[in-house]
C-alpha cells in the first residue's frame, strides 16, 4: 500500500466518523454569506469561509454542551435547527456574529481605559 492510499483511506475514515449535519450546515452558512456578499457587490471568500467555520464551532458546541450536561437532543431537532444557525451567521456575517460573542461572553470593565 502506497502512500496515496493510506491518505486516502485516512480521509475516508475522517469522513464516516463526521456529523453530516455540521458539515452540511457549515456549507449552508459559507453558501448564505457568499450569496449576501454577492448582493452586496463585494465578494470576500474569507469571511465566507470564516461564517462557516463559526457555525461549526457553535454547533459542536451546541452538541458538546448537550452531552455533558446529559441532555438528549432528538435528531430531528438538532437538523432542523442546524441550518436556522447556520442562515442566521451567514446573514449577519463574521462581524455582527463576533459583536453578539463579545457582548455576551465578554463584558468589558467600565473603569478600564482605553489605549
Amino acid at each position: 500500500m502506497n502512500m496515496l492510499d493510506q491518505i486516502y483511506m485516512g480521509v475516508i475514515y475522517a469522513w464516516s466518523h463526521l456529523d453530516k449535519t455540521i458539515v452540511s450546515a457549515m456549507l449552508t452558512a459559507v453558501i448564505v454569506a457568499v450569496l449576501r456578499m454577492k448582493k452586496a457587490g463585494r465578494l470576500s471568500w474569507a469571511e465566507a469561509i470564516l461564517c462557516g467555520v463559526f457555525c461549526g464551532i457553535a454547533l459542536l458546541g451546541l452538541s458538546f454542551i448537550g452531552s455533558l450536561t446529559g441532555i438528549i437532543v432528538p435528531a430531528a431537532l438538532s437538523s432542523s435547527a442546524a441550518p436556522v444557525i447556520a442562515g442566521a451567521i451567514g446573514w449577519y456575517g463574521t462581524e455582527k456574529t463576533v459583536k453578539f460573542i463579545e457582548d455576551k461572553v465578554g463584558k468589558d470593565d467600565p473603569n478600564e481605559k482605553e489605549l
